[in-house]
């Protein structure tokens, strides 16, 4: 997803798959979850007095069904983003193919705005 050219395709991908099941899905769920890369970050840490390193992570943002779990569309961002303004983003996604009902999600979406 580090490639503005690859990452217009995949999140048409993944947009494009969930069609076929336009009829079916009127509710969905929005939440984020976090991925580990294969680049680590390593620091020397004076306090303990030892080298530590940790795995970069990304945050993935996705609106799903909930009857049948498929996913409506992707948001990939730095693991420090807050949930909050990608809601917009993929329910708008969302709202181009589908019906929307109702969109549930937890309060790390909530704000005045949403």
């Amino acid at each position: 997803m580090e490639n503005p050219e690859l990452t217009l395709i995949l999140k048409s991908l993944i947009e494009q798959s969930a069609t076929p099941l336009k009829v079916i899905e009127t509710d969905f769920a929005v939440d984020s979850s976090g991925f580990a890369t294969t680049t680590y970050d390593r620091w020397f840490d004076h306090k303990w007095g030892k080298v530590r390193s940790e795995a970069k992570w990304v945050k993935a943002h996705l609106i799903c069904g909930v009857k049948t779990h498929v996913v409506t569309s992707v948001e990939v961002s730095p693991t420090e983003t807050a949930d909050v303004p990608q809601l917009p983003q993929l329910v708008n996604a969302t709202a181009k193919t589908f019906k929307i009902n109702e969109v549930s999600a937890d309060k790390a979406y909530s704000s005045k705005k949403n």
